[in-house]
């Protein structure tokens, strides 16, 4: 058995990226025990392949340098995922994300199947300065919340299949908040669906709210939970600039 605890970080520095996706993860152990507080970096000055696969469960997981990719599927990280100067191609693969991605330097994140945030009850952000490129991208919330809880899109985004939002154990209180800030879910050709499940709220902060205007265009189906009890919500909350709030219809 493999077991990395406490707060143990591992440093995965060797082999650039060869033909069969292999890297000097650890293998051969018949099972996996990662700790809720260790990290695992891939920080070569080259490209590497970081290993999946639903054995393997990382905590925070970092990644740095040049161009990384994925072998194994799905990809679940369990804390936070950094990005320091590299390119992440996460292609390939279903990557389910319960912490919140940070960056520093030139980064990319680029993910052609399904990426899942799902911060169990609690907070999340996808962090400003970086490109991201997302084939469907899904904001949950697995879980009952004790409180609303926030999921910030702190930069313009590229979806170019479904975008959808939930909140499965949620009520008219205990909201997930898709917070758009000043941003916009952008599409290189409008395609996919827009799903705004029960009991999410999208929050749109630009002064004339064209972010969801142009976010909306992005996508050929708009589904909004309607229900009397448990309805989604989007509010339009300017609240910097003197001119009036423009909502689009």
């Amino acid at each position: 058995n493999f077991t990395l605890a406490n707060t143990s970080a591992m440093n995965i520095s060797g082999l650039t990226k060869p033909t069969g996706g292999v890297t000097n993860f650890p293998t051969g152990f018949a099972s996996y025990t990662i700790g809720s507080s260790t990290t695992v970096r891939y920080n070569m000055a080259g490209d590497q392949v970081v290993t999946g696969g639903s054995s393997i469960t990382y905590a925070n997981l970092q990644l740095l340098n040049n161009t990384k990719t994925v072998s194994g599927s799905p990809l679940i990280i369990n804390g936070a995922l950094t990005l320091n100067t590299v390119v992440a191609d996460l292609s390939g693969v279903d990557v389910t994300l319960l912490g919140s991605i940070g960056n520093t330097g030139a980064c990319t994140l680029t993910n052609n199947q399904t990426f899942t945030l799902d911060a169990n009850n609690t907070n999340q952000t996808i962090g400003a300065g970086a490109t991201y490129n997302f084939n469907n991208l899904v904001i949950a919330q697995s879980v009952t919340p004790t409180a609303a809880r926030t999921k910030t899109i702190a930069t313009n985004i590229t979806v170019d299949g479904n975008f959808t939002a939930t909140n499965a154990g949620g009520s008219s209180v205990l909201l997930n908040i898709i917070d758009l800030q000043t941003n916009t879910i952008l599409d290189g050709s409008p395609s996919g669906t827009f799903t705004l499940s029960s009991n999410v709220r999208l929050n749109v902060g630009g002064a004339t709210a064209s972010e969801f205007q142009t976010t909306l265009n992005n996508f050929t189906t708009i589904a909004l939970d309607a229900t009397t009890a448990n309805q989604s919500r989007v509010r339009f909350n300017n609240g910097t600039n003197a001119t009036t709030q423009v909502i689009p219809y």
